[in-house]
């Protein structure tokens, strides 16, 4: 059976359309000027070059063979024909087709392409369901009075002058950051999606790592934990379930699909736990303004 799949290919400035927070302007020599802000202010005050966007006659038109399928490009729409048994498996394919056609794309482009399904018929004009993430809304929890004893804890603290805490502050920001703001950097789901994740639990282990060393390079890295006040419970429990983790979603991360993320959800709160516990512990061995 044939099927047809349309994917809305990303950034859509580059096909010359509007985008969101985006001046979008055509690549040929121009004069082009930016906003004017007050000198004293430092507030908007006019309006520089406003966006060009494409003349209808200028729009994106390509009809491509890939392998056994025809790649069809209207602007940044993508549809794509299969030939599949199923919508399972057609759905697979032309993802398939679409992800290594963007690759490509971006190697040549020198910037980053996405997509994102839109729709998926049959040519019997049934309708099947394609993967899309809505997130409905985000909460977050606020205590003032612990706010505030941290921050004086911080304030002790931020006087540490030591170059292994500092790198291992690093990674594990690192990983709280492309955490907590994974959904906005790549589309839940995607390829790019699952590679995010095996970066995360990349720099929680590197954060780990640089305090207690890593098993499979340092020596001694069993002296190094022990100093801490850790014992091998907490390292086979632990330390090393961090590192299966790394291990396993670095080895999974082309293949990582819905029920692995949400899996990764609760993984990463023990994860990020064991790493602060040790970065604390390590922090709190110091001598207050030591090298």
């Amino acid at each position: 059976m044939k099927f047809s799949a349309v994917f809305e290919i990303g950034p859509a400035a580059v096909f010359g359309l509007p985008e969101d927070g985006m001046t979008v302007l055509p690549a040929s020599p121009g004069e082009y000027v930016g906003d004017s802000y007050d000198t004293w202010t430092g507030t908007k005050a006019g309006h520089g070059t406003l966006s060009a966007y494409r003349a209808l006659d200028q729009a994106v038109q390509a009809d491509l063979r890939v392998a056994d399928s025809s790649v069809r490009f209207n602007d940044n729409f993508a549809t794509i024909e299969e030939e599949a048994e199923n919508a399972g498996e057609a759905y697979r394919e032309a993802t398939n087709r679409i992800d290594r056609l963007l690759q490509h794309l971006s190697l040549t482009q020198g910037r980053v392409f996405e997509f994102r399904p839109v729709s998926l018929v049959s040519e019997d004009r049934q309708v099947h369901r394609v993967p899309n993430f809505i997130q409905l809304v985000r909460v977050t929890t606020y205590d003032l009075a612990t706010l505030s004893q941290d921050l004086a804890n911080a304030a002790g603290y931020s006087v540490i002058d030591d170059a292994r805490l500092s790198r291992a502050m690093e990674y594990y920001e690192q990983a709280l950051l492309l955490f907590e703001r994974r959904a906005r950097i790549v589309q839940v789901l995607s390829r790019q999606h699952a590679q995010l994740i095996s970066s995360i639990f990349l720099n929680l282990w590197k954060a780990l790592t640089t305090i207690v060393g890593d098993p499979s390079r340092d020596r001694d890295h069993q002296r190094r934990y022990r100093r801490l006040g850790l014992d091998s419970a907490f390292y086979a429990s632990r330390i090393k379930r961090l590192h299966d983790l790394r291990n396993e979603f670095d080895v999974a991360h082309y293949s990582l699909d819905e029920p692995t993320t949400r899996r990764v959800e609760s993984e990463f709160g023990d994860a990020k736990k064991s790493v602060e516990e040790v970065l604390k512990r390590y922090r709190d061995s110091l001598s207050v303004g030591s090298g």
